[in-house]
């Protein structure tokens, strides 16, 4: 119930956002690893037109969804929602694929280990691209977990 609340505070923000644009479908995708956090924001018109905006409320409501839906089985990488126009709106949640920041930006695989690392999953839920699974075994994650890796 936790989430869906913060789903809904997400889109609330996302719309308070767009500041009287005159838009019918509205569209973010966050992505966050670790400390860094990226929004591609835009809304579409009744023509068809698309236009990119600043979404800063969305931006800290989808870094406390995504804190809330962290648990034991980690946290996503990116979540995208579309808002309609009669405020109905549509959540999917990225939790195997790389994310890039601003464009083409490529993540630092330190990123990838420390988000891991502050929300850690099991290891057979970690995406096999991930550097995790490239420079550790099962064995030694788990004891650099323990160690207290950041």
């Amino acid at each position: 119930m936790i989430a869906v609340d913060h789903e809904s505070a997400t889109a609330r923000a996302l719309v308070e956002d767009v500041s009287g644009d005159p838009w019918v479908v509205l569209m973010a995708t966050y992505s966050e690893l670790g400390d860094v956090g990226s929004m591609d924001a835009s809304w579409v018109s009744l023509e068809g037109d698309r236009e990119r905006f600043s979404a800063d409320e969305a931006m800290d409501a989808f870094e406390q969804l995504r804190a809330e839906m962290a648990d034991e089985h980690g946290v996503w990488f990116s979540a995208t929602v579309i808002v309609q126009k009669d405020g109905s709106y549509e959540f999917s949640y990225n939790y195997t694929e790389p994310v890039k920041f601003g464009g083409s930006r490529d993540p630092l695989d330190e990123s990838y280990v420390a988000d891991l690392a502050r929300h850690p999953c099991p290891w057979d839920e970690i995406p096999e691209w991930h550097p995790v699974k490239r420079d550790y075994s099962e064995e030694s994650w788990a004891a650099a977990l323990a160690k207290g890796i950041e």
